[in-house]
């Protein structure tokens, strides 16, 4: 892979918080700590798709307890093509994007903007699909010392974190024979048991794990075509697993061998995608897709899933991911391309709707009991996480053109990114919080 180094500014560094020095609570956080060194990535961050453990809800965050008339806008960047939203840490906030022929990723200071590095990618992507966007769609997962990018046309990158330089690249359209889909591929790999998986869509490489450290295929497994949708690790009776949506099935399997340990079929043929994550709550995992998919619940017992409820009328959402709070789950239902959007409360458990209110769809982020949810104008919308009814607390168009891309929190500041139709746009951060430090 060819990659040009445009700036490099200054050294990374780390804080660290001393309470983990005192004995008398290090068993109470010694598996946290351990997986926190592991990754270098502090409790309050956003260092992937829809936050720290892919369910959209921030952990350590405090926003406003009063609401001012306008959000005091911190900075804003210039962006290119693409869908990607930024992944965060308290020293790096990573972007993906393509403001030419090629990808450009970038490492900005998250309280400044200031570029850190940036480097450029090679990309042969010419599909466009329906929409024309070359641009990337997946969000940047860091990891250690690592940033991993899957671009349009199935470049796999992982790159340096302190400086941007190339660590290996793979191909996996050309390597597995993975056609690239409507927009080009879109899976946003995940990393569990030190393995990088990833929706490949090839024939017998549905999904393929490989070596982080230098992108070698550890397995494959099944046979289908790649999603939109992005996995998601949970724990089942203490062991890690992963849930899946491909085009055609909803998976889950072990992370370490890749076997299937359940499927079904999920999923239209025709000019239709599975894009929203699935989620586990209540101790089952909610799926969910548009294009008459519809949505249902699935709960594990005597070693066994079992489908609770399978309906097109609860929750059927073209991209966009519910959060959950207190067993519910808040989020939009509906297609963009229709207009008939409504963000909503439901009981996973019966599929019950507990309310509904009409609003283009969008992406949510759960802040203690209140929803950040960002819909596709570019308006954010403070609401109340409240499963008997709705409130809207204050609202801010924040961006200036429509918004696909997932947001992002830390720290108190808002990240949200503006795209359209194969324009460029502009990455904004704005105050919505407290400073933890």
């Amino acid at each position: 892979m060819q990659s040009k180094i445009i700036l490099q500014l200054g050294n990374r560094s780390y804080r660290s918080d001393s309470s983990h020095l005192f004995s008398t609570v290090l068993t109470l956080i010694a598996g946290i700590f351990v997986s926190l060194i592991h990754s270098n990535v502090c409790s309050g961050d956003w260092p992937q798709i829809n936050g720290p453990n892919r369910d959209g809800v921030a952990v350590g965050e405090r926003l406003f307890d009063s609401w001012p008339k306008q959000l005091e806008e911190i900075w804003s960047h210039p962006v290119g093509q693409g869908f990607s939203g930024p992944a965060v840490t308290q020293d790096e906030l990573i972007l993906f994007h393509r403001p030419g022929r090629k990808y450009v990723c970038e490492s900005l200071s998250p309280t400044t903007g200031n570029l850190q590095w940036q480097v450029e990618l090679e990309s042969k992507y010419r599909g466009g699909g329906p929409d024309g966007d070359l641009g990337p769609k997946c969000v940047p997962l860091i990891s250690g010392e690592s940033v991993f990018l899957l671009g349009t046309g199935g470049n796999l990158f992982c790159l340096d974190r302190q400086t941007g330089n190339s660590k290996w690249m793979k191909n996996i359209q050309t390597d597995y024979q993975s056609p690239p889909g409507y927009f080009g591929s879109g899976s946003t790999p995940i990393l569990v048991e030190n393995r990088l998986i990833l929706n490949v869509g090839g024939k017998d490489a549905a999904v393929v794990a490989f070596d982080p450290a230098n992108g070698r295929e550890i397995w494959k497994s099944f046979d289908d075509r790649a999603s939109y949708s992005s996995p998601i690790e949970f724990k089942l009776n203490g062991q890690n697993k992963i849930a899946l949506i491909s085009r055609f099935h909803f998976l889950i399997m072990d992370p370490k061998s890749g076997e299937v340990e359940f499927k079904t079929e999920f999923g239209v043929r025709g000019p239709s995608v599975n894009g929203a994550m699935p989620v586990f709550v209540s101790g089952g995992l909610f799926v969910n897709s548009a294009y008459g998919v519809g949505a249902r619940f699935l709960t594990f017992a005597n070693g066994r899933w079992t489908e609770e409820w399978n309906n097109d009328r609860s929750f059927s959402s073209q991209y966009s991911t519910p959060v959950h709070k207190l067993g519910y789950l808040f989020g939009t239902a509906g297609r963009e391309d229709f207009g008939n959007g409504s963000l909503r409360c439901i009981d996973p458990k019966t599929g019950k709707v507990t309310w509904e209110k009409d609003f283009p769809v969008g992406h949510c982020i759960l802040v203690e009991n209140k929803i950040l949810f960002l819909d596709s104008t570019g308006k954010l919308h403070i609401v109340s996480a409240d499963s008997e009814k709705f409130e809207e607390l204050a609202s801010f168009q924040i961006l200036d053109g429509p918004s696909r891309s997932m947001p992002a929190i830390q720290d108190g500041i808002f990240y949200a990114r503006s795209n359209s139709r194969g324009r460029a746009g502009e990455l904004k951060a704005v105050r919505v919080g407290m400073e933890s430090r």
